[in-house]
């Protein structure tokens, strides 16, 4: 558990920093980071919130094949 935790919130700082700097330089990168970048730059709309919508489906296919244990991780970790 602890270290699931500490995995997190390690993973989630380098992410959120790496996605400040490309955000700071009107960069994107590859996969739903980057889409989410690519379509806020187009509309507008926060990177939190096109972030989260992206991957609600990422999220169901977890459960599906992943089971609740998974997605629960991965769900706290995109919305970190």
């Amino acid at each position: 558990m602890a270290e699931d935790v500490l995995g997190i919130a390690t993973g989630t700082f380098l992410a959120s920093l790496g996605l400040h700097l490309l955000h700071a330089a009107h960069a994107v990168t590859g996969g739903t980071a980057g889409l989410s970048l690519l379509l806020g730059y187009a509309t507008g709309w926060p990177f939190g919130a096109l972030f989260i919508l992206i991957n609600v489906p990422f999220a169901l296919l977890a459960v599906w094949r992943r089971g609740w244990s998974f997605t629960i991780r991965t769900v706290i970790s995109i919305v970190l």
